[in-house]
């Protein structure tokens, strides 16, 4: 299930948020154009060999060891995603209205403390949580998100046990 709230990021942490965005732009782009020049030449990679390559640009591309690392996997992920439902994906663009990039929940990095939210890379940032998650819910990946018009949102993914009511 999904719960979307707004957020309330400092001018640095808004700064990292556009950055990272830019950095899972360019990487889904290049696996896009990787993908699309191996189906001239129909020779397929594999979404693992996508991520193996992933090591390869953070190698040439220095500014992409600075965004946080399971975004760009998740990325690639994505793309595969998008081809395996059958649509042809789109290049993504700068001056898209809304931009976003997800990060997954690897050994607790992400967690609600009070009216925060830690997230990696960005520390701990102001969220209007306007609704509780179910008991016992455990967040298995958040996509962070922003506007043109400079709103900014947090869109958690959680996983609970769900109990049938009794009639």
């Amino acid at each position: 299930k999904g719960f979307v709230f707004k957020l309330s990021p400092n001018k640095e942490q808004k700064d990292l948020i556009i950055k990272n965005c830019g950095c899972v732009r360019y990487v889904y782009n290049q696996m896009l154009c990787l993908i699309d020049f191996a189906h001239d030449y129909e020779i397929y990679p594999s979404k693992f060999d996508s991520i193996k390559h992933l090591t390869t640009l953070k190698k040439s591309h220095t500014f992409l060891k600075d965004a946080e690392s399971s975004s760009l996997q998740q990325a690639i992920k994505h793309l595969f995603q998008a081809y395996k439902n059958k649509k042809n994906p789109k290049f993504k663009h700068k001056h898209d209205p809304k931009q976003s990039y997800t990060i997954v929940n690897n050994n607790n990095n992400i967690a609600v403390i009070g009216k925060k939210v830690k997230i990696p890379k960005l520390g701990l940032i102001c969220f209007k949580q306007h609704r509780d998650f179910p008991v016992g819910a455990k967040i298995k990946s958040v996509t962070i998100s922003y506007e043109s018009n400079g709103n900014f949102y947090i869109s958690f993914t959680v996983e609970y046990d769900f109990e049938e009511p009794k009639s």
